[in-house]
């Protein structure tokens, strides 16, 4: 059982404008609509690329052969992770009247992960998945240009179980085997079609693969079966281009119906150098791979481990674009300070008591961070949608550090990597355009060497993935700052929110907070044996974070709407006691320790359709995804009781003690509802 409260203050900045409105059309309601639109159609055939997150969640039921003896069972074991997949899909939709009917392939490279001890703890537990696919019918309503759709099907993976045995305890099999396993999805998505060609997506899947046995063997010929079961879910953004409409993408800005019906002047160009400058924040394993040295002896027939890292990004960019009809291709380097920060238990002495058996600690952060990149995007005006891809650098410090040792061992390197990404820019006026954009960086597996102050070394191999989402502003290098948007439109308007829409598709919402929190969480552990015998329960009080949350809201003049916000933070003060019960611990045993150094980011997105309108506010349902993920670390323990387990003195304050991950997601059904207070004010 886990409860959490938190109270926060906010700060806040708003900007809402319609994105296609002049001023005229902001100082009066009364001006036509406009002639109907001709009907959106969503037949035909089609095939795009996407990029996603995905968790899993692994249960490792049995084993049979080798690990079928008594020394492994009971042999059940459970974990999450999480990883990122990019791939395509092709497909066809029929429409009739508002229904869409359709079928769709995907395939996806993935680098997803999960891990959780296993045959009672004598083995570290890995599954590692490579490759995903699905063979999926949808069903969808449209709304013109808006396709809210759900799906379901059969799944397919390609998976790398691997067992490497805990030190210390006498087992020196390393179990290794791959399968492909079959299984169920289901999800819903929204699309959106930026004109009768390309459409963007974004997209919740579930994957089931059920109870199945994978094969497995170790380096001394010994064989054997797993039996797991696992579940993931995806995350999916993506691009379709519709085949078959009889003209060329290149020759699209001559006939496509653009996002704004009130396109920009002919003048309008994205060509030319830009500068800018961007805010963001980042998360991604550091996987301690292998290790030579004082760390290879010290944990004796196992070294990996794994920590996420997670922070904040603030930099700059500069580069240029060259626009050739609706194309713009560009170059862009940026830079940046980060503050990635994760740890992991990477190494452990054998022992035969806990006294004598200790693990290392290794932490890693990552200061600085760049790409240098290629662009290739589409322009609808001054709206920009765009991939990216290129080099990837970052600069990162490494320590492993032991309670009683004589020095942590340090390393800094600065490595290279590569980088992909996906973007929207919107361009406010011929000199200013904001920008939101994710990128996802591999730094593949490197030798660094660590080394104390008295001669000890070690050479260890790291890998690392992260993922960014950054927001941004860039400056055109040449125009004049002082003009009008392309639209006439002040950045800073009265939206006028709730009076007659001004002919536009779209009006705008969009802002950024900041908060201040704090809060207390709590974590009761049970017995395996009894479930109502509380073995331990872990606190944490007086914690103090803060967060910077940018969020946007999206409102389509046939009623529908898009919400949501994403926000980053710190987890900074507080303090932890870990409490351990008889029978499990006797006597009663209460250690303190400093909470510090923790992490936080949430997300929510919300797809609705306003059913009541009018010049006092609106009201609409909604359907929507949450999330929500926290680190916290307790550094060093003092022993508040008169306990003997955990008494043989207090721990370095500077010492990490224990880490807790945790991470809530689910679905949300609702209503909004927004009432006119006052002019500029509502609730």
């Amino acid at each position: 059982m886990r409860g959490a409260l938190r109270a926060s203050l906010c700060a806040v900045a708003v900007f809402a404008a319609p994105i296609t409105a002049t001023a005229a059309d902001l100082a009066t309601a009364s001006n036509p609509v406009g002639p109907p639109r001709p009907v959106w159609s969503w037949t035909g055939f089609y095939a795009g690329v996407h990029l996603g997150s995905g968790w899993p969640n692994d249960t490792w039921r049995s084993g049979t052969g080798f690990l079928a003896s008594p020394g492994f069972n009971p042999f059940l074991g459970a974990g999450s992770g999480s990883g990122t997949l990019g791939g395509g899909q092709i497909g066809a939709n029929y429409q009739i009247g508002p229904w869409v009917l359709g079928a769709e392939v995907s395939a996806s490279v993935a680098d997803i992960g999960a891990e959780s001890p296993c045959g009672i703890a004598q083995f570290n537990c890995v599954r590692q998945v490579d490759g995903l696919g699905t063979l999926a019918g949808r069903l969808g309503f449209a709304f013109d240009q808006f396709l809210i759709y759900g799906k379901g099907g059969a799944a397919f993976e390609h998976v790398h179980d691997r067992m490497v045995p805990f030190p210390g305890l006498g087992n020196s099999s390393v179990f290794n085997g791959s399968a492909s396993l079959w299984g169920w999805t289901a999800g819903a998505g929204l699309e959106f079609a930026f004109n009768p060609w390309l459409s963007g997506f974004a997209e919740y899947d579930f994957l089931d693969f059920g109870r199945r046995g994978v094969a497995v063997s170790d380096q001394f010929g010994n064989g054997a079966s797993v039996a797991t079961t696992e579940n993931l879910h995806l995350i999916k953004v993506g691009l379709n281009y519709k085949l078959g409409e009889g003209v060329a993408p290149w020759a699209m800005g001559t006939r496509a119906t653009p996002i704004f019906p009130a396109p920009p002047p002919a003048s309008w160009s994205w060509t030319g150098a830009y500068v800018g400058g961007h805010v963001g924040g980042g998360w991604g394993p550091t996987n301690w791979n292998a290790a030579t040295g004082v760390l290879a002896s010290a944990s004796s027939n196992i070294f990996t481990g794994s920590g996420n890292d997670d922070g904040f990004v603030v930099g700059g960019q500069i580069g240029f674009n060259y626009q050739i009809g609706p194309w713009v291709m560009g170059l862009e380097a940026d830079a940046g300070w980060a503050n990635l920060d994760g740890y992991a238990k990477c190494a452990s002495t054998q022992g035969a008591t806990a006294n004598t058996s200790a693990s290392f600690t290794c932490h890693t952060n990552i200061d600085a961070l760049g790409t240098l990149t290629g662009r290739l995007g589409q322009s609808f005006g001054n709206l920009l949608v765009y991939s990216k891809g290129g080099a990837a650098w970052d600069n990162e410090h490494h320590a492993a550090v032991r309670d009683g040792a004589a020095g942590p061992l340090t390393a800094a390197d600065t490595r290279w990597g590569w980088s992909v990404g996906l973007g929207v820019e919107y361009a406010f006026s011929p000199a200013w355009s904001g920008k939101l954009e994710y990128n996802y960086l591999n730094f593949n597996n490197k030798s660094i060497g660590l080394s104390d102050p008295f001669g000890n070394s070690s050479t260890v191999a790291l890998s690392q993935t992260l993922n960014i989402v950054k927001m941004g502003f860039n400056y055109k290098i040449g125009a004049d700052p002082t003009s009008a948007p392309p639209s006439q439109i002040p950045l800073w308007v009265k939206a006028p929110v709730f009076k007659a829409p001004p002919p536009a598709d779209w009006t705008i919402e969009a802002g950024a907070r900041y908060w201040v929190s704090g809060g207390r969480s709590q974590l009761d552990l049970f017995s395996n044996v009894g479930s109502n015998t509380l073995n331990s329960r872990l606190t944490y009080q007086g914690v103090v974070g803060q967060s910077a949350e940018a969020f946007a809201r999206l409102d389509h003049r046939n009623g529908m709407f898009v919400k949501g916000n994403f926000g980053l933070g710190d987890l900074d003060r507080g303090s932890f006691y870990d409490e351990d019960f008889a029978p499990f611990t006797t006597p009663y045993s209460n250690t303190l320790s400093n909470q510090g150094d923790g992490r936080m980011r949430y997300g929510a997105l919300d797809v609705g359709h306003s059913v009541v309108t009018g010049p006092s506010g609106d009201l609409g349902a909604y359907v929507g995804y949450r999330y929500f993920y926290e680190r916290q670390n307790a550094f060093g323990f003092t022993q508040l009781a008169n306990g003997e387990f955990f008494n043989d003195g207090p721990l370095s304050r500077s010492l990490l003690g224990i880490t807790e991950t945790d991470t809530w997601s689910g679905a949300a059904v609702g209503l909004n509802a927004r009432v006119a207070l006052a002019d500029r004010w509502r609730l």
